[in-house]
C-alpha cells in the first residue's frame, strides 16, 4: 500500500476511466485503486466516524521505488492551489503516504490519524448524482478548457461559515468522476449545496 487520497470519494476508486487517467498521468504500469478503511488506533467512538475510508492507492513495490512514486505524487498533490486546473481533474486532494509498520510511530499514527479523520468527515458531507449524455471533455474556448474544468470550477451562490467563522462561497462541486460510459459521470457535492447543485444539473444547458 503506497498511500490514500484525502479528498477522494468512492467513485473514483471504483472508477476504471478514473484509473486509466491516473495511470497516464503519473506513468506507473501497476497500479490499482480501492475504496478501503484506513485502520488507525483510537478511534472516536462516534457513530458517525465509523466509515474512515478512502482510495488507496496499490503500486509494485518495485516500480514505485524506481519511480520515486510516493515523492512525485506528494509534488503533485501537497502543492494546494485554488486553480482547479491545477488539481487532479479538477478536485483537491493529499497524498498520505503509508510507510510499513507507521502504526507502531506515535507521530505518523497521530499524523494519519488527523488525515483520515478529515477525509471521514468530507465523505459523510458528500452527496452525488449522475451526470450522463454529456461529454466534459470537449474544449469550450480557444485555449483548450474543457467543459469539466469550466464546471468544476463553477462558483456556489450559497454562502457559508467556514470553521473559523469566516463567510465563505466556495466551489459549486467537489468532483466530477469520468466512468467507462464516455459520456456519464459521478459528481459529488457538499450538502449545503444540494439544492444548488441539483438545480444546475437538472436544468444544464451543454
Amino acid at each position: 500500500m503506497l498511500g490514500f487520497l484525502t479528498g477522494s470519494t468512492e467513485d473514483m476508486a471504483t472508477s476504471d476511466a478514473f484509473l486509466a487517467i491516473f495511470k497516464k498521468i503519473f506513468d506507473i504500469d501497476n497500479v490499482g485503486l480501492k475504496w478501503s478503511t484506513v485502520n488507525i488506533k483510537n478511534a472516536p467512538k462516534n457513530q458517525s466516524w465509523r466509515d474512515r475510508s478512502a482510495a488507496q492507492i496499490e503500486v509494485d513495490a518495485t516500480e514505485a521505488k524506481e519511480k520515486k512514486l510516493k515523492v512525485r505524487l506528494a509534488e503533485y498533490f501537497n502543492t494546494r492551489s485554488r486553480d482547479p486546473t491545477q488539481n487532479f481533474l479538477g478536485t483537491p486532494m493529499m497524498f498520505v503516504p503509508l510507510k510499513s509498520g507507521w502504526q507502531n510511530s506515535p507521530q505518523m499514527s497521530l499524523r494519519i490519524r488527523t488525515q483520515i479523520i478529515g477525509q471521514g468527515a468530507v465523505v459523510a458531507s458528500l452527496h452525488s448524482a449522475v451526470l450522463d449524455q454529456v461529454n466534459l471533455t470537449n474544449a469550450i474556448d480557444s485555449e483548450g478548457t474543457t467543459l469539466l474544468q469550466s464546471l468544476i470550477a463553477l462558483p456556489s451562490i450559497v454562502t457559508k461559515s467556514n470553521k473559523n467563522g469566516k463567510q465563505i462561497v466556495g466551489r459549486l462541486f467537489h468532483s466530477i468522476t469520468p466512468t467507462e460510459d464516455s459520456e456519464c459521470y459521478m459528481v459529488s457535492y457538499f450538502a449545503v449545496n444540494a439544492p444548488e447543485a441539483s438545480g444546475v444539473l437538472g436544468g444544464r444547458e451543454f
